[in-house]
């Protein structure tokens, strides 16, 4: 799993813990009567985000740590640059790659957008490096990609469950290619579904289960 080129730019030196991801999910219970029994719980609030530790000093980290912040050099090969900060700004907002190893396996998750932002104090002393803590919050979904030392990673799906959404189980099994290979997987109910139900394949097309076979796209009425 190489590195992405142009215009993708690294952030180089990361602190030697890697990225650090945490997800807090906020939920409210929803009860019933008579008793006040928890009959459903539902998230109202979630938020994911990835840490890291920048190693290296660079117009790019700094510019991270002040949105807006130019660099020009001062005059002809003086090898001093002026950048002015910025007196108010909102965190930056870009596309981003989180690399990071777990045992054998080398994952990749790709946010389309993260809203990047310094998240500690950075300290100068000349007995340590200086380095910068980020803070990536995830906004929107993001892709996460598996690369497995033993090509075996994530189980086939054996079942599909109709909704509108529907999902394929167990929870957490590798989604049918295409249509062609659903023939292993049994659908519930095994009636024919109703109007509107489908599964979302691993190749972004639709199916459903017509009673005896499975058909491209959405049941119908």
């Amino acid at each position: 799993m190489d590195a992405p080129s142009t215009p993708w730019a690294e952030f180089g030196w990361l602190g030697e813990d890697g990225p650090e991801f945490e997800q807090s999910t906020d939920s409210e219970d929803l009860k019933g009567w008579p008793g006040g029994v928890t009959i459903r719980k539902k998230t109202t609030s979630l938020a994911r985000t990835f840490k890291f530790m920048a190693l290296e000093e660079t117009a790019l980290t700094l510019g991270f740590v002040h949105p807006g912040l130019t660099f020009a050099e001062t005059g002809a090969r003086t090898g001093i640059f002026k950048g002015t900060v910025p007196a108010t700004h909102d965190p930056v907002e870009v596309a981003a790659i989180f690399f990071y190893q777990d045992g054998d396996n080398l994952k990749a998750a790709v946010c389309p957008a993260a809203s990047i932002e310094l998240s500690s104090s950075v300290p100068h002393r000349l007995d340590e490096i200086t380095a910068y803590e980020f803070t990536a919050t995830v906004i929107g979904e993001y892709d996460l990609y598996v690369l497995a030392a033993d090509g075996v990673f994530i189980a086939d799906a054996t079942g599909a469950t109709a909704g509108s959404p529907g999902y394929f189980t167990p929870s957490g099994t590798l989604l049918p290619a295409g249509l062609a290979a659903l023939s292993a997987v049994t659908a519930s109910p095994a009636t024919a579904w109703t109007k509107g139900q489908y599964v979302t394949l691993g190749d972004d097309s639709s199916a459903y289960w017509k009673g005896s076979a499975w058909a491209s796209g959405v049941a119908p009425a």
